[in-house]
């Protein structure tokens, strides 16, 4: 493979293969390619929070604000709506909390008088956020989300160590193996 030179007036060059290296690294970091599979065990380790916890709904949320997978009652909530503004507050939460001088800034409640809401960071890429009315206790839902976040992690490494080869079926686009075909590369 030779470096390809652009179109634009710029003299800008660059090499393909590297560039498809670099993309499947930035991929797999940001996580935008989840697996069937990997989904299957995140939605067990959730089930098992609405049940331990006795809360109504487990989202978890990549921090680009995509919901990755939900359980729990999720007919009634506007998702997309719902992903993007969880993710929006943990980002403006943190970026206070950087101003605070603390740097280890990683969840976050809000209580209100129906619903509440407890965010904390997976992996450094995705929040599981737990929605609880008044019935379970803020200490049960942070005891159990402290637990499930730690064996998702141990999930989410897992499947960080396979190649695309290893892992049976993708659930979200390998955009980077779908733009190649397209332009035929």
């Amino acid at each position: 493979n030779s470096p390809v030179e652009s179109s634009c007036s710029l003299p800008i060059r660059f090499d393909l293969e590297e560039m498809k290296i670099m993309d499947d690294e930035i991929l797999r970091h940001k996580r935008l390619v989840t697996y069937e599979e990997e989904i299957a065990e995140l939605n067990k380790l959730m089930q098992n929070l609405l049940q331990l916890s006795q809360a109504d709904t487990v989202l978890l949320i990549d921090k680009a604000g995509h919901m990755v997978t939900m359980q729990g009652k999720t007919e009634a909530l506007r998702k997309d709506n719902l992903a993007a503004l969880v993710a929006g507050s943990f980002a403006s939460m943190k970026a206070i909390a950087n101003e605070l001088g603390e740097l280890n800034f990683n969840s976050y409640f809000q209580q209100g008088d129906q619903q509440n809401l407890y965010v904390t960071l997976v992996g450094g890429r995705s929040l599981l956020t737990v929605i609880f009315s008044e019935s379970p206790k803020l200490g049960m839902v942070k005891l159990y989300s402290v637990s499930v976040k730690e064996k998702m992690e141990e999930v989410q490494k897992q499947y960080d160590k396979k190649t695309p080869q290893e892992i049976n079926t993708p659930s979200g686009i390998e955009v980077g193996s779908k733009l190649d075909s397209l332009f035929g590369l």
